[in-house]
C-alpha cells in the first residue's frame, strides 16, 4: 500500500453519516489507532497526518488572500 496523503476533515463534507466514535477532531486519536491497528505504518500515519494539515494551511492562505483581496 503506497501512501501519499488521505484528506481527513471535521466537516461532513457532505457525508450522510459518521462513525460514532469519530464525531469531531478531538476523536482523531481514535482514527489513527484503528489505522494502525489495520496495518499502516508509522510512516503512512505521518504521511496522512501531514498531508492533512498541509491541507488545511493551504485553505487558509487562500481564504486570506480573497479577504485582502476584497478589503483592497
Amino acid at each position: 500500500m503506497v501512501i501519499k496523503m488521505l484528506p481527513v476533515t471535521a466537516t461532513d463534507g457532505g457525508i450522510r453519516f459518521t462513525p460514532d466514535d469519530l464525531a469531531d477532531v478531538s476523536t482523531y486519536p481514535v482514527l489513527f489507532t484503528e489505522l494502525a491497528r489495520r496495518g499502516y505504518s508509522s510512516t503512512d500515519l505521518a504521511k496522512i497526518a501531514r498531508g492533512n494539515i498541509l491541507r488545511v494551511m493551504r485553505g487558509v492562505e487562500s481564504t486570506a488572500a480573497k479577504i485582502e483581496k476584497k478589503q483592497k
